[in-house]
């Protein structure tokens, strides 16, 4: 019987290697915002820009779409997504409940490690508070939210979260960065998160939390809806104070 013939094993790594790299830098790229949300990929474009054949750039979309980012258009290439006021609220309901049971554990079964870590990310978010230049301000905020993940100590509950974190993040920096009041009131529950978390106050940081996720929300479906009604929202914005951190007796 013929042998069938097989790729080199270090050309299918190299195969792997270069759909890898062209994954890493469009989701980065759509994540920070240098590619604008409901923008067209050509395939043939990414490909002359990245010096790769199709093959790659055409698995890389693939990847992006299995996370939300990406929908993938025959013969044509890949539509960043832009999601409707309704998907906004269904990913927004579903981030709520995946954090809070994230951060629930966390609490309950590894309290020490949870505050070293959120601590130590707000301490690197007020050494890089820019509201002219917020993307590591970004970067970080999403690590905070992760970081309920990292020690819930449920693997299946932080790949759920995985599967919509791209989308939430990207969201955050196109829809939120350019909003000033956000940006502050976000430094500031990021504290006051940190101070309940460390008391054990489970109840007033799961209410922060989904006050948080619910203001969020409410901005980014009037920025998909009515775009031009975020101008000076920063002064506009509900200015309710988060949850007071409960005293103990």
């Amino acid at each position: 019987m013929p042998k069938l013939a097989t790729a080199p094993a270090d050309q299918v790594q190299r195969a792997k290697s270069l759909t890898a790299t062209v994954v890493d830098r469009l989701r980065s790229r759509i994540i920070d915002g240098s590619i604008p949300l409901g923008s067209m990929l050509s395939e043939k474009s990414l490909a002359e820009s990245y010096g790769v054949s199709k093959t790659p750039v055409r698995e890389a979309l693939v990847q992006l779409q299995a996370v939300g980012l990406v929908t993938i258009l025959p013969q044509r290439g890949g539509l960043v997504f832009q999601p409707s006021a309704d998907q906004v609220r269904e990913l927004c309901e579903v981030r709520l409940e995946l954090e809070s049971a994230g951060l629930r554990f966390s609490i309950e079964r590894n309290n020490a490690k949870l505050v070293e870590l959120l601590a130590s990310i707000v301490t690197d978010m007020e050494e890089c508070f820019d509201v002219k230049n917020p993307r590591t301000y970004q970067q970080l905020d999403n690590a905070f939210h992760n970081a309920f993940f990292v020690n819930c100590g449920n693997s299946l509950l932080a790949k759920a979260y995985e599967a919509i974190n791209p989308r939430i993040s990207a969201l955050r920096t196109h829809l939120s960065t350019p909003q000033i009041y956000l940006l502050k009131r976000s430094l500031e529950e990021h504290r006051l998160m940190v101070d309940l978390v460390r008391d054990g106050d489970q109840p007033t940081a799961l209410q922060l939390l989904r006050e948080h996720i619910r203001r969020t929300q409410e901005f980014h479906s009037r920025a998909i809806l009515k775009p031009e009604a975020l101008e000076g929202s920063s002064q506009r914005g509900s200015h309710k104070k988060p949850p007071a951190k409960k005293t103990k007796r």
